[in-house]
């Protein structure tokens, strides 16, 4: 029997979940492991890829969504959908059918700026500075 399969290109796919897997990797090591990054795919139909991108403390237990993300089979557009405190630092964001802010991205570029800008704003090193604060007072508290 013939193969009708044509050929099929699987690397050097763009995977915007492995992207954030790696963003991920790097908070942990600036952070000594202190506040880690889990990116954590999410129960939705089955057409629809969801994921939060979670901060969070093994130490004290709390985890923290600093935002979502969401995209079909064909990945774009992506939807972004940021922590309120990120959303007041940003003029421009889309409102979806359930009343709920996000950044709407066209191509690789304009995700990769995006997820630059939100793990670089002040918004981000506010909550990130807190989390830490907050590590420190419940470990010195049992020290």
């Amino acid at each position: 029997m013939k193969n009708l399969w044509h050929e099929i290109y699987l690397k050097n796919a763009f995977s915007p979940a492995a992207w954030l897997r790696e963003q991920a990797r790097f908070l942990g090591e600036k952070t000594n492991h202190e506040v880690v990054a889990e990116v954590k795919r999410m129960r939705t139909p089955l057409d629809t890829f969801y994921y939060g991108f979670d901060l969070f403390v093994e130490v004290i237990s709390y985890r923290f969504r600093l935002f979502a993300l969401s995209y079909e089979i064909d990945i774009f557009p992506i939807r972004i959908y940021p922590d309120e405190r990120i959303l007041k630092s940003v003029q421009t964001a889309s409102i979806d059918a359930h009343g709920e802010k996000y950044f709407r991205l066209e191509t690789q570029e304009q995700y990769i700026a995006c997820i630059e800008y939100i793990l670089g704003c002040e918004a981000t090193k506010n909550i990130l500075t807190a989390i830490v604060s907050h590590i420190h007072s419940e470990v010195s508290e049992f020290a």
